[in-house]
């Protein structure tokens, strides 16, 4: 879109609801309000053509919310068939430490994520957005062969193509085990607990019920 990447100037959101400017040294550094809830069409049928994904880039706050959403819901849907095909045919990966190039490959590595990730659930949230590129900020809760129930916290880095498919993923994740007591979003629809400390920061709008508040930086608020 022929803006640097040094000085381009990114439209933000106070938490007054009021806009404001600033000049971004990176990219994808705008946080924006996001108060409007979405529904989310489901975009990931293996009978679809992936020739194109919408909603397409340039992003707004709205359809770049509404790609977290629909990646989200199809990543709970544990589908590989499903979940690759909002990815390029050469789409490039990292995730963790790990490289994956293409989109056999991201099948490949999805079916052997979900096969060690029992019950897996997973909640993600919009960070920034800017023309082609969303960063995403998520967590998910699964437990192992053992039975032990892990909670991992990641961050995404999203590149999109014309059509609205994703050519990179970028993906940094950490994870801690917990107690079968304390999963919050491996649990029913109606028992989950929300990130509020996430969602303070303008990320993916209010959500009603519970709320686990990041916070303090102490051992309890990341268990």
């Amino acid at each position: 879109h022929g803006i640097s990447r040094t000085s381009a100037k990114v439209y933000l959101t106070s938490p007054t609801g009021s806009p404001h400017t600033t000049h971004n040294p990176g990219v994808g550094a705008g946080r924006v309000v996001a108060t409007s809830r979405f529904l989310v069409r489901s975009c990931y049928s293996t009978q679809q053509s992936a020739a194109s994904r919408p909603p397409l880039p340039p992003f707004n706050e709205q359809t770049a919310l509404q790609k977290v959403k629909m990646a989200e819901a199809a990543w709970n849907t544990r589908d590989p068939e499903k979940v690759a095909l909002a990815y390029t045919e050469d789409s490039a990966w990292r995730n963790r430490a790990e490289f994956v190039k293409g989109r056999d490959a991201i099948r490949e590595f999805l079916r052997r994520k979900w096969a060690r990730e029992h019950d897996y659930k997973l909640r993600k949230y919009l960070w920034a957005f800017r023309d082609n590129r969303i960063s995403v900020c998520f967590e998910y809760e699964y437990r192992d062969g053992s039975g032990q129930w892990w909670r991992a916290y990641g961050n995404e880095n999203w590149e999109f193509n014309e059509e609205g498919l994703m050519r990179k993923r970028i993906a940094s994740i950490n994870e801690s085990p917990i107690t079968e007591g304390q999963r919050r979003i491996a649990v029913d629809d109606s028992d989950v607990v929300h990130n509020s400390w996430l969602q303070e920061q303008g990320l993916s709008g209010a959500v009603s019920g519970n709320d686990f508040p990041l916070g303090g930086g102490s051992t309890n608020s990341y268990s």
